[in-house]
Order: structure tokens, then sequence, then C-alpha cells
């Protein structure tokens, strides 16, 4: 090969090994937008536990403030050493008000599927059409965590989707 076209050659190729080695793990990517409900649940790990008390989500999540009810879990995600990265699933039933001031801030539309809950949670969703928005995520996507919002009009149900590190 002519010295001349070995540099950039091997470069391509080197650039090339590089990109084709890049892990697209769901566990280890940053989710964003609706790639968040692309993260399989089974890659959540937890101890199980259906939880109701509030404080955990409300102390995270300023907009619950003031909830009337919750079912949700947590845990991490993947089995990998290294810092781990947690998630929260919740189904939270809010008052009239609060559900209309987070409708209301928001351009919502609607959801193709039902909210991509761990499986043990999924029984409690309630039944009817969600929507979501890019507002509602930003406004529970507040520091560290990463978060997916629906909503259920017929319910005044918010179900969150959030990881965490």
């Amino acid at each position: 090969m002519n010295g001349r076209f070995r540099a950039p050659v091997v470069a391509l190729l080197a650039l090339a090994l590089l990109v084709g080695c890049t892990p697209n793990d769901p566990a280890t990517r940053q989710p964003t937008g609706s790639d968040m409900t692309t993260q399989p649940s089974a890659e959540k790990s937890g101890t199980g536990e259906l939880r109701h008390d509030t404080e955990p989500l409300t102390s995270r999540f300023a907009p619950l403030d003031g909830l009337q009810s919750a079912s949700w879990m947590s845990g991490t995600l993947g089995d990998a050493p290294g810092p781990s990265t947690y998630w929260i699933d919740a189904i939270v039933t809010l008052s009239v008000e609060q559900y209309e001031s987070l409708r209301s801030t928001s351009d919502v539309t609607p959801a193709s599927d039902a909210p991509p809950v761990i499986a043990a949670l999924a029984a409690e969703l309630p039944e009817g059409a969600y929507v979501r928005s890019s507002e509602l995520n930003a406004q529970f996507s507040l520091e560290q965590y990463r978060t997916e919002v629906f909503l259920n009009d017929d319910t005044r149900t918010l179900v969150l989707l959030s990881v965490f590190q």
C-alpha cells in the first residue's frame, strides 16, 4: 500500500473498530424521551415489595407533594459491578387540583400504549387512555433523575418511570 494512503486507512479502521465496540446495552446508555420506555422491565431488579408509603416519592419529586395515594416499586437496573443505576415505577392518584395543574401546564399527546411499568406493578395500572408530554417529563427530571410521566384523565392517575444514580 502506498505510504500516502496508509495513515488515513489506518485511522478509518481504528474509528470503525471504536464505533463497532461501543456498548448498546440499554442499562448503560442514557435514555431520552420515548427511549426510556424501550428499556425492558426484565432488566429491573428489586425486592419485589409493592409499596404504598408516599414520603420517598414526595421527597424526590416535588410536584407530587400532596398526592392522595401511591403504589410503587423500586430497585436497580442490570447486575454489572460499579455504581448502580436505580429505578422507580410509581402509580399515583392526585387531587383534582393537583391533576388539573399538571395537565394544564403541558401540551400532551396520546400515548400509544399503557406505561411500561415493571410486570409486578402492571396489575395496578388503571385502564383507559394515557397521555404524555416532554414538559411533564422535564418537571419530574430534575437533578440526576430521568423520568417519563403518563397521565390518565379518567382516574387522575399519574404514572412515573424514573431512573437515577
